[in-house]
């Protein structure tokens, strides 16, 4: 059983972002987030966006009766989108940091729903170097790897070893083809290489665009378990799509 002296670990801290952990395991990260300052300002980040998430796309959240012990919270109502979270706002936060496009329509039941408009994945890769290349979920779990691909791309994906000089940092939500896109952030020697994955019925022409640009990328395709993947980076060759495969990996460490 954790104490409030353990570690946040990665699975706990991002059930806690999305507001599905119990009351008591709420209130344990809470007190935990008194002694870790990275978590805490990881915290204070997601909360900074979903202010900015509010002001231009408002929505309703229930009232939040404990406040986040974070110094650097501007509001209230920031501490509100963090610990009431919906899946709405996670794939708007994302959406926001790459520049998707959101347009709201409303329907026959009077509620506004997200339109969704595909992105360049060229552009994404742009903006992620330009916003410092991290992931939003450093994900070291494997059962919690392959359960991402599953509940967003409807298939389990496991990362398969990593030669030396390969190095996956975490995943993204960064939309493109869909709102379930899911991109993979590597380092290969060095270099930043961003795999995109969603299911092949949503796939686009757009995704593969390529426009003048001083920064040169090079965007690699394929397709298979009725998937398709972009591996997009400044290499000549794809290096890191290979590696995301059905099936449990062999017992080895990156």
């Amino acid at each position: 059983m954790q104490n409030e002296f353990d570690p946040i670990r990665d699975d706990q801290f991002e059930a806690f972002l999305d507001g599905t952990l119990s009351e008591a395991e709420r209130e344990l990260v809470l007190k935990k987030l008194k002694f870790d300052h990275e978590r805490r300002a990881q915290a204070n980040l997601q909360m900074r966006i979903d202010e900015s998430l509010r002001k231009t796309f408002p929505v309703v959240c229930a009232p939040v009766d404990h406040p986040l012990l974070a110094e650097n919270a501007d509001s209230a109502a920031e501490v509100q989108g963090l610990l009431q979270r919906r899946p709405l706002l996670l794939g708007g936060a994302a959406a926001a940091l790459f520049g998707i496009s959101w347009t709201w329509w409303a329907l026959d039941s009077g509620k506004p729903l997200p339109f969704f408009k595909p992105m360049p994945l060229a552009d994404i890769y742009r903006s992620t170097l330009a916003n410092g290349f991290h992931p939003y979920y450093v994900c070291r779990d494997d059962e919690r790897f392959a359960d991402i691909f599953s509940s967003r791309q409807g298939i389990p994906l496991h990362l398969l070893p990593m030669p030396a000089g390969t190095k996956m940092l975490g995943l993204s939500y960064p939309g493109g083809l869909s709102r379930e896109t899911t991109a993979m952030l590597c380092l290969v020697d060095d270099a930043p290489v961003m795999v995109f994955v969603d299911q092949a019925v949503a796939d686009s022409e757009i995704a593969g665009r390529l426009e003048a640009n001083d920064l040169p990328v090079n965007v690699f395709r394929a397709e298979r378990y009725g998937l398709v993947f972009y591996e997009v980076s400044e290499l000549d060759e794809p290096r890191a799509l290979e590696f995301l495969a059905v099936g449990a990996p062999p017992d080895s460490k990156q």
